[in-house]
């Protein structure tokens, strides 16, 4: 018997097993916790939306306005759990007034308007302000927004009257 404990301990020197000792090992565990949310469709991230022609002739007053064009923003996967979203525009605000998204400055850019964003109650959404909750269900959901050209100053000049706004989605 001493023979044969002898042999096994030689083996383990020999080819080094660790034959009287155990082996420590660890597990690394990994992984992620988070809210469930919806999920933005693809055509609704980035939102073109055409605002149309309009001549300055029907745009001479602070205050005048176009007629307001719809868009949305379509939420896809949206879990049981995740009841209702707010929506936060972000962008540069109007120099004349701060509730209007300011025109891109670009080369041959319409001076004199801005762009105003309403939510589904249509209230107006300035720089930095959050939308009215909109009521989510389980699955597909889309919010409903709008925008116009507001005249913030005068006179309103011709041009190129793009905007860029972004936006931020609120779960509660």
């Amino acid at each position: 018997m001493h023979k044969l404990t002898f042999s096994l301990f030689i083996l383990c020197i020999v080819f080094g097993f660790n034959c009287l000792a155990g082996q420590n090992s660890t597990i690394k565990v990994s992984g992620v916790v988070y809210v469930a949310a919806c999920r933005v469709d693809p055509s609704s991230v980035d939102i073109p939306v055409d605002m149309g022609k309009h001549s300055i002739y029907q745009l001479k007053n602070i205050g005048d306005s176009t007629e307001p064009v719809s868009f949305s923003i379509t939420l896809r996967d949206c879990p049981e759990t995740t009841h209702s979203a707010r929506v936060k525009m972000d962008g540069i605000a109007d120099a004349s007034n701060n509730s209007l998204f300011r025109i891109d400055n670009v080369a041959d850019s319409a001076t004199g308007i801005g762009v105003a964003i309403y939510d589904v109650t249509g209230a107006i959404l300035s720089l930095a302000s959050t939308s009215a909750p909109y009521n989510l269900r389980k699955g597909d959901n889309t919010l409903s927004f709008a925008a116009n050209y507001v005249v913030s100053t005068l006179p309103v000049t011709n041009g190129v009257a793009d905007a860029t706004v972004d936006f931020t989605l609120i779960y509660q």
